[in-house]
């Protein structure tokens, strides 16, 4: 496991893609700032994830500020997914790159 431009942060190959995660979980940041997004407080997040500090969700927000880029193509990749995902679950054909445009996203 790597420590990578980040106090707190790890990526490690093969787990989670890759991607961003909290030190010693597989919590991805992009997973953190997506439920922000969505209107989920760091009470909530907390609660939800009770092994997590507030000290583990501020170093995902510093981590988000300082590459924006990453992750919101994490958050497009794995959203995306979901949808597709979802919509294949509910009977939906994939027949088109477009077909799921728009396809409501999972609650």
């Amino acid at each position: 496991m790597s420590n990578i431009r980040a106090k707190g942060i790890t990526k490690t190959p093969n787990v989670c893609g890759g991607e961003a995660c909290i030190a010693g979980t597989r919590i991805a940041v992009w997973l953190l700032v997506e439920a922000r997004r969505l209107g989920i407080t760091e009470v909530q997040l907390l609660q939800d994830y009770p092994h997590l500090s507030a000290a583990d969700l501020v170093n995902a927000w510093i981590y988000a500020d300082a590459y924006p880029e990453e992750i919101e193509a994490a958050i497009i990749a794995n959203t995306k997914y979901t949808r597709t995902h979802d919509a294949f679950l509910n009977g939906y054909a994939l027949e088109d790159d477009g077909l799921y445009d728009d396809y409501p996203m999972s609650k």
